[in-house]
């Protein structure tokens, strides 16, 4: 991290935020995706009857598919918006940042690597093996996962 050490508060802070504005994008994006392909159901003339039926259940599918993504997005948009970054807990749980050697993990939702103040964190969902793993353990605390011993250093 920077040469201005941190507070946890403000680690999980920055990088909840970091995870809210990925996950804000990634509910407009399937939205848009949705409604441009409900649009195209609506609007595309394709040549012969049959033809155009086809095409219109193509387009009410990917509506579909994409109202499943954006159905999703949004609820793993309202599980960010309820974790409190205020609360300290040295215990891993949902709103933890869990500090290894190999990697720092936001226990959180599955969203993948997420980069605040020049370090990465790996944001997991508490439905992860991983995290079924390391719940309630403590900083000092070890485990193995995938073949590797891994020892928690700290959690925030």
């Amino acid at each position: 991290m920077s040469e201005v050490l941190l507070t946890g508060v403000e680690v999980k802070r920055g990088v909840l935020n970091e995870c809210l504005r990925l996950q804000t994008e990634l509910v407009e994006v399937a939205k848009n995706f949705m409604e441009q392909a409900h649009e195209s159901a609506n609007e595309q003339e394709v040549g012969g009857e049959d033809k155009m039926e086809s095409f219109r259940e193509q387009c009410h599918a990917d509506r579909n598919m994409y109202a499943i993504k954006y159905r999703d997005a949004v609820n793993n948009l309202m599980t960010l918006k309820k974790i409190n970054p205020e609360i300290e807990s040295n215990e891993v749980r949902p709103g933890a940042i869990v500090i290894t050697a190999q990697q720092n993990l936001f226990v959180s939702i599955s969203l993948g690597q997420v980069n605040f103040d020049g370090e990465s964190f790996v944001a997991i969902s508490t439905q992860s093996p991983l995290y079924q793993i390391i719940q309630n353990k403590k900083a000092g605390d070890k485990f193995n996962f995938r073949g590797r011993d891994i020892v928690i250093t700290d959690v925030l």
